[in-house]
């Protein structure tokens, strides 16, 4: 088969690009038609088709230069608009301002569009890794003020204010303040402070105890399965992952992710790195990523905690729900298609469902068994029971699936 250009255009009518196979071609033209997926970003999801080569090729019809470096951002458009927009400007090696623009299949039929009637601006094309990680380069400090601050501006002005400052004093002032009155108190009246705080505490443990009580009763109730969504309606995910020093298992990491069963067009997988573990880093660069991951570099900052790294990684996500995994955790292969049909029949104040918890290697010694039965305790039993009650249910910190608007 010869080589035949890509000549886009949107839905299912897309050209053949060069290197696909036309019976392949033919199967993801017919699936893209029956879920409104693009058979592009399908074909370059799933791997059939390599991205650069790809870019390349359209830059070569377009009459553009690839980059597989590009140059850096010169705008402070907010970071959220550039990863959803898959462009920023910039200046080439000449000194001009263009655009940078890592195009899915609606974008490239946009740029050949203005390509055909002269319309094209001045842009240089690059993947979306690379985009990705021009971005991050660039906007480095402002990424990791925010990750620690919050995604708000103005909350990020807050945060360095007076009046905040003055705040933090008075709280450590007054538990200062109790704790030198408990301490005291403890000094004068030795026996009292031993016995009086248990008998006051007396009613809270007997009403927690009726409320896990409760709860376990609640989880006896048989669950009702939510109707698998077709297709075409399933929301595009965000998956992030963050890790820290996790280079021997990251091969396996990557293994289990791969296996979700979910439309590859549709979802987006974040591997949240620290910017200076380096081993972590080259297991990643050694390994072949499917082409629906991404692996995004967060920018040194204190603390080095697991919310800074996912709040480094959201103004990059552009899914409508939005899961957290950890570098331990196997999914099942269906878990964002229940997640998501779930989402679709509870209320809108329902704004994040949490996926069961267990452990995998159980038999492997006394400590590992005693871990499975406080997991199965707590999720099977207690947090499914106070769901059931319709009470608040604490996260579990691992898989926790969150929603946009559906």
């Amino acid at each position: 088969m010869g080589e035949i250009h890509p000549e886009l255009s949107t839905g299912a009518d897309a050209a053949l690009p060069t290197g696909m196979e036309a019976a392949r071609w033919r199967d993801i033209v017919q699936h893209a038609r029956a879920t409104g997926s693009e058979p592009l970003d399908i074909a370059i999801a799933e791997g059939h088709v390599n991205e650069a080569a790809f870019m390349v090729e359209l830059a070569s019809l377009l009459g553009v230069s690839f980059a597989p470096v590009p140059p850096t951002p010169v705008s402070a458009k907010p970071l959220d608009r550039m990863a959803s927009l898959r462009s920023y400007p910039a200046r080439d090696a000449a000194g001009r301002e263009c655009q940078v623009i890592a195009p899915n299949a609606t974008i490239a039929a946009l740029l050949q569009r203005q390509s055909t009637t002269g319309k094209l601006p001045p842009i240089i094309l690059t993947t979306h890794q690379a985009l990705i990680d021009a971005i991050i380069a660039a906007r480095r400090d402002e990424i990791a003020v925010r990750a620690i601050t919050g995604l708000s501006a103005d909350l990020s002005a807050q945060a360095g204010s007076p009046a905040s400052s003055s705040q933090r004093w008075a709280n450590a002032a007054v538990a200062l303040a109790v704790s030198l009155a408990l301490a005291t108190l403890a000094y004068l009246f030795p026996l009292q402070m031993m016995v009086l705080p248990p008998l006051m505490l007396a009613p809270v443990f007997m009403l927690a105890a009726l409320a896990v009580l409760t709860a376990a009763v609640e989880s006896l109730r048989p669950d009702v399965p939510s109707p698998r969504l077709a297709m075409r309606d399933l929301p595009r995910y965000s998956v992030l992952v963050p890790l820290y020093r996790e280079s021997n298992i990251v091969g396996d990491l990557v293994g289990y992710l791969a296996r979700i069963d979910y439309p590859r067009d549709r979802i987006e997988i974040f591997l949240l790195v620290e910017e200076d573990d380096g081993e972590t880093r080259q297991a990643l660069a050694g390994l072949r990523l499917p082409g629906w991951f991404r692996v995004l570099a967060v920018p040194p900052g204190e603390p080095r905690t697991k919310p800074r790294a996912l709040n480094a990684a959201l103004p990059f996500c552009t899914g409508d729900c939005l899961v957290i995994y950890d570098a331990e955790d196997h999914p099942e292969p269906d878990q964002l298609l229940r997640a998501a049909a779930r989402f679709r029949t509870m209320p809108p104040d329902v704004a994040c469902l949490q996926a069961r918890l267990g452990i995998s290697n159980s038999y492997d010694g006394f400590l590992t068994r005693r871990f499975a039965i406080d997991y199965a305790a707590l999720f099977d039993c207690i947090k499914s029971g106070s769901a059931r009650a319709g009470w608040a249910v604490p996260l579990g910190g691992s898989s926790n699936h969150f929603r946009g608007i559906m």
